[in-house]
């Protein structure tokens, strides 16, 4: 079953390129910078890269050389996803395929999941329908704890349409299942039952 991990921030989400480019991106007290850190891009190199393609940055982006060789995607991707951003209220979204018994017999109280290397992530809008081209393929395995409370971490979410209320990848980008390519692992919560 197609599945969509969504990074939940104290900073909402991101814009369309064309709003958020308007008075700059900020690094990092906003979604933007989130992204930057959720993808352990190299906030130096991402201001640098950015500023070669005309776009501003803003904040203290200091280099961080223990990110130097460990970024999950590239930043060629990373600056195709913004620029064709192309609506309001994006979060930055995994893509895979969840085993429908795994998520059962963990009694769908999951703590964390881990996306494979090859897989896809970009910017996504359930609520607008719309994002990015959902093309930075991941360049290792990563593992995302779950919401812990206070909009913190990410979501788990199946990738179905039919609630008539929020759309899913397949419905906007017209995708079938190999679209997500790998299975997540995930990682049951440890809960105690009364």
């Amino acid at each position: 079953m197609p599945v969509r991990v969504e990074l939940l921030s104290g900073y909402d989400c991101i814009n369309s390129h064309w709003l958020e480019s308007q008075g700059g991106y900020v690094y990092p007290d906003s979604y933007f910078g989130d992204m930057v850190d959720a993808l352990n891009l190299n906030p130096a190199k991402v201001k640098r890269f950015l500023a070669e393609k005309g776009i501003t940055v803003y904040g203290r982006c200091h280099y961080r050389r223990s990110r130097d060789g460990r970024e999950l995607v590239s930043y060629e991707d990373f600056h195709r996803e913004l620029v064709n951003s192309c609506c309001g209220t994006n979060l930055l979204t995994y893509t895979g395929k969840v085993n429908l018994r795994e998520l059962y017999e963990s009694g769908f109280s999951v703590a964390k999941v881990t996306i494979p290397k090859d897989n896809y992530c970009g910017i996504f809008s359930s609520m607008y329908g719309g994002g990015s081209a959902i093309g930075m393929r991941l360049r290792r395995d990563v593992t995302l704890e779950l919401e812990t409370g206070g909009y913190r971490g990410y979501r788990l979410v199946l990738d179905a349409s039919g609630s008539g209320h929020d759309y899913s990848i397949g419905r906007v980008y017209g995708v079938d299942d190999s679209f997500f390519v790998g299975t997540v692992k995930l990682t049951p919560a440890n809960y105690e039952t009364v």
